[in-house]
């Protein structure tokens, strides 16, 4: 029977995760996919992305200090008009981000880490 009990409480993590990001990115549960990238997909980056990671660390008890936020979000406004502009006439391309996705948190729940 321990193996039943742990799967009820991985599907339990799971389920808690799916409704932190539903009610914080405010969209429907059956709308979101474990492989769906919070940026690219969902459109969290900046500030928001901080504000998002720093409330699943708190909610879940997951460590960040190894996390590299740059690497997964831009900064606020990095894709701005005048930004997209000079991209375009610079040639110059950014960097693209690695995607963190909904799998990922889950993932890190379990650990207790995000990295």
């Amino acid at each position: 029977m321990v193996g039943h009990n742990s799967t009820e409480k991985n599907s339990d993590l799971r389920n808690r995760i799916l409704n932190f990001v539903s009610d914080e990115l405010r969209l429907a549960k059956e709308k979101l996919r474990l492989d769906a990238s919070l940026s690219h997909e969902y459109g969290v980056d900046g500030d928001d992305a901080v504000e998002f990671l720093q409330l699943y660390s708190e909610t879940f008890d997951v460590d960040l200090s190894g996390f590299e936020i740059e690497k997964y979000f831009y900064h606020e406004g990095s894709m701005s008009l005048v930004a997209f502009l000079f991209e375009w006439l610079s040639g110059k391309k950014k960097a693209k981000k690695k995607f963190l996705t909904i799998k990922d948190l889950i993932d890190g729940a379990y650990k207790g880490r995000l990295n």
